[in-house]
């Protein structure tokens, strides 16, 4: 919501990126390199916790986190500045300490869109 108020979807969103396994999009690079106009938004934003085994780096968590991949149709934000749908699940989606889902599309709808 805070993206929103911030005027984040009113500007330009050129950077997107399709391959087999998500689609990504954001600022490019150069805008990012650039003064960041959504740094205030960020700054201080307290991470998500990723939901199966925290941001813990004892063995513990990080076989939890492994043994839940993001799954097709899941949304997330990355890098603060990015989103991304997965297409087609792969072991490396979503196992890292802060990798958390925004949300979730039904497989109808992606086999409609994607």
């Amino acid at each position: 919501i805070l993206q929103v108020a911030a005027g984040y979807w009113q500007s330009k969103v050129p950077f997107f990126r399709v391959n087999r396994h998500i689609t990504q999009f954001g600022p490019t690079q150069q805008l990012s390199r650039e003064q960041d106009p959504f740094l205030e938004i960020r700054d201080g934003a307290k991470r998500d916790e990723n939901p199966y085994g925290g941001v813990g780096k004892d063995e513990d968590s990080v076989k939890l986190r492994k043994l839940h991949p993001w799954r097709r149709g899941t949304i997330a934000s990355i890098g603060g500045k990015h989103f991304v749908v997965v297409i087609r699940p792969n072991k490396q989606m979503g196992i890292n300490r802060h990798d958390a889902p925004l949300g979730f599309i039904n497989e109808y709808d992606m086999q409609n869109v994607f």
